[in-house]
């Protein structure tokens, strides 16, 4: 059925700093020697990075693959909480407090920097430290639509998921029957459903 899942949403701007030493190296052949020469540099990189759209989901139990394979949603078209929306539909709570999601964002933005801060440098050797001073950390909870379906296998135990994305379409999961079907009969139970949220299900709250 049709189910509003929460996830987080931030955006992480700052400034990223990088300071190390960077080396050429040329090598002469002579009759008699062979001269290596190496130069070595003091190299300093400053930028301003922002990071945007990045997603965590809200809900601990939820299947990651899942919950990450049916995105990306069209994120400009996310709309302020109206109770509304919700009117016929499931909606999952959050369980996973907004601390620990902005601690994870900036680890990720961290581990992403040095990569970042190096790439198309000219030296042959670059090794040095980087660091990242966040500016502004902007993290908003978003209820995203999905359609979603549970399929009992002929295996003892074996449940099938299957999700598809309520604004775009886009569907993850695995099932042990026929797609195009499968789809078929997707498009037909929740055609109303769909139609709603393609009109602007996604938004804030």
């Amino acid at each position: 059925g049709g189910v509003y899942y929460p996830y987080w949403m931030g955006n992480v701007e700052g400034i990223a700093r990088f300071t190390g030493d960077g080396t050429r190296i040329s090598v002469m052949h002579g009759p008699q020697f062979t001269t290596t020469t190496t130069k070595h540099f003091r190299v300093q990189r400053e930028g301003r990075i922002t990071f945007r759209n990045m997603f965590r989901k809200a809900l601990s139990s939820a299947d990651r693959i899942l919950a990450e394979g049916i995105h990306p949603y069209r994120y400009d078209e996310i709309k302020d909480y109206n109770p509304g929306y919700l009117s016929g539909f499931m909606a999952e709570m959050r369980d996973v407090d907004e601390k620990t999601v902005r601690d994870e964002m900036l680890r990720e933005v961290r581990q992403a920097v040095p990569s970042m801060m190096t790439q198309g440098h000219t030296f042959q050797t670059l090794s040095g430290d980087t660091s990242f001073d966040e500016k502004k950390v902007d993290i908003q909870y978003v209820l995203l639509p999905a359609w979603v379906m549970t399929y009992k296998g002929k295996q003892k135990d074996a449940v099938y998921y299957y999700m598809m994305n309520g604004q775009t379409g886009e569907v993850c999961g695995r099932l042990p029957i026929n797609k195009g079907k499968l789809l078929a009969w997707c498009a037909g139970a929740g055609l109303a459903v769909f139609a709603l949220l393609c009109a602007g299900g996604a938004f804030l709250w």
